[in-house]
């Protein structure tokens, strides 16, 4: 009975592309795209089904995330490759 409840449990864990666009904010055609083209991690259930893993997807997520700099950030930035990039005229 423990077996069971474990395998249901995983199998919970497994959305369809439906599912894995909610789950990401996305549009189901736009996961099909990133599933074509191999950028998104997903499972092949036989022949025709694809699912994904909710934790796979939590760290795709994660690491498609990047921070903006802020406009101080950015102008120290241009004016730190400027010093180091002198212009020849």
């Amino acid at each position: 009975m423990v077996e069971n409840k474990e395998t249901t449990q995983g199998q919970a864990q497994l959305l369809t592309p439906a599912e894995a666009a909610d789950f990401l904010g996305l549009k189901r055609s736009y996961v099909y795209k990133l599933i074509h083209f191999r950028e998104i991690p997903y499972l092949k259930c036989g022949a025709r089904f694809v699912r994904f893993r909710q934790s796979d997807l939590q760290e795709w997520q994660n690491a498609r995330i990047r921070e903006v700099p802020s406009r101080e950030q950015m102008q120290a930035e241009a004016a730190r490759y400027c010093l180091n990039h002198p212009t020849r005229v």
